[in-house]
């Protein structure tokens, strides 16, 4: 398995790199003997860390231990920093050490301490904090390129800031919607809110930065089922609850869950319920009473 050197890729006297990269080629099984970081910037692809594997797209933020054995594979081109560091260069502490991203969260980053989770330095970020974390990433790669002076007080500032933002976010408790990988949970709580309305992939796409066929593909691994098919399942529940709890007539019923034609709503209620729109109010309504709101 291949090896990367520090001593081929860092210069002595700044014991730092800062990259951005753009590839489509695959990364064959590595190690190397220093800390890298790696923002993925633009694309999606696969990265797998030891037995780990992880969907990545814009806003993800992998922490890769010296030693550490790690590949990854592209979806098209993948636009990428690497920021590559000796252990020297956050302080004389983590010289020699194996394990440099536990001792960086419980020494320099003391207040994480017995709060991270345990699946290793990989988190993602959305929204505000995605646009905060490039702005911090560029202006290390700027700072690294145009080496002004104190380039390198500006480099270590910047590297705190990036900790701190991955340990904080790996401190976050862990849900069973997050623990969903490759999508973040946000998506499938707007799907549920929206599911009665127009929804296209490159719509739910852009909101997660992925482009439309991976996030199919990653949804599908996610969910268990398609889009379409998740979709329509939120579409059936919502529609047996309008059914169970509204004297809407059925075929109101269709059409705010976003049918149109009504024997396509019939057959697809039928499958997910087993009974007739009609058959399944009727059932819902002996148990519970004829007192059901008009709607």
């Amino acid at each position: 398995m291949l090896t990367y050197r520090a001593a081929d890729l860092l210069d002595p006297s700044e014991n730092i790199t800062v990259q951005r990269c753009e590839t489509a080629a695959p990364e064959p099984p590595h190690t190397h003997d220093f800390i890298e970081l790696v923002y993925i910037a633009g694309g999606s692809g696969i990265q797998r860390v030891g037995d780990r594997e992880y969907a990545v797209r814009r806003g993800c933020l992998l922490f890769l231990n010296c030693g550490e054995r790690h590949a990854f594979v592209p979806e098209g081109r993948l636009l990428y920093y690497n920021i590559l560091l000796r252990p020297e260069f956050m302080g004389q502490e983590l010289v020699e050490q194996s394990d440099a991203f536990s001792l960086l969260s419980l020494t320099a980053f003391e207040e994480f301490r017995g709060a991270m989770r345990e699946e290793g330095g990989f988190t993602a970020f959305e929204g505000e904090q995605l646009r905060e974390l490039e702005a911090v990433v560029g202006m290390m790669h700027r700072e690294f390129s145009a080496k002004e002076p104190g380039y390198r007080t500006v480099l270590r500032g910047c590297l705190s800031v990036l900790l701190a933002r991955l340990f904080r976010q790996m401190a976050i408790p862990e849900t069973g919607a997050e623990k969903r990988h490759g999508l973040p949970p946000a998506i499938f709580d707007y799907i549920e809110a929206h599911c009665c309305e127009r929804l296209t992939l490159p719509e739910l796409a852009s909101r997660c930065f992925y482009n439309p066929s991976y996030f199919s593909r990653v949804f599908k691994e996610t969910s268990g089922m398609s889009l379409t098919d998740y979709i329509g399942q939120k579409r059936m529940e919502r529609a047996a609850e309008l059914l169970r709890e509204t004297a809407l007539s059925v075929e109101k019923v269709a059409q705010a869950v976003g049918y149109r034609e009504k024997g396509q709503f019939y057959r697809q209620f039928k499958a997910f319920a087993g009974a007739t729109p009609r058959a399944y109010r009727e059932s819902a309504r002996a148990e519970t009473g004829p007192d059901l709101r008009k709607g």
